[in-house]
């Protein structure tokens, strides 16, 4: 579940690139791109906040390695994402928000 951390993040990111691509031929459609992708967001964080309920209070950091960027040695340098209670907030309240004014 939590390897698809990178979702809320790349879906609004492909969109906006993909509404960014088409310019002025999206007039007509492109608030609905934007509004889904957005909607899109902050359902799967309400998902993964819920996911993240049912586990122990100790447990509720999770963090998941992309990739690795850098490897010299014993140096490692990771692409990771971390979640936790801190970052719920961001990834409820941003998109949400958003998803909001979009709509409005």
């Amino acid at each position: 579940m939590f390897d698809l951390m990178w979702l809320p993040i790349a879906i609004p990111l492909l969109s906006s690139g993909l509404l960014l691509v088409w310019g002025k031929e999206s007039d007509r459609f492109g608030h609905y791109i934007a509004t889904a992708a957005s909607a899109a967001s902050f359902v799967l964080g309400v998902i993964f906040f819920i996911a993240l309920l049912g586990r122990d209070e100790a447990d509720r950091s999770i963090t998941t390695t992309l990739y690795t960027w850098i490897n010299a040695g014993a140096f490692d340098v990771d692409m990771s994402f971390t979640y936790d209670q801190l970052s719920v907030l961001s990834v409820l309240l941003i998109p949400g928000v958003g998803t909001l004014i979009l709509i409005y």
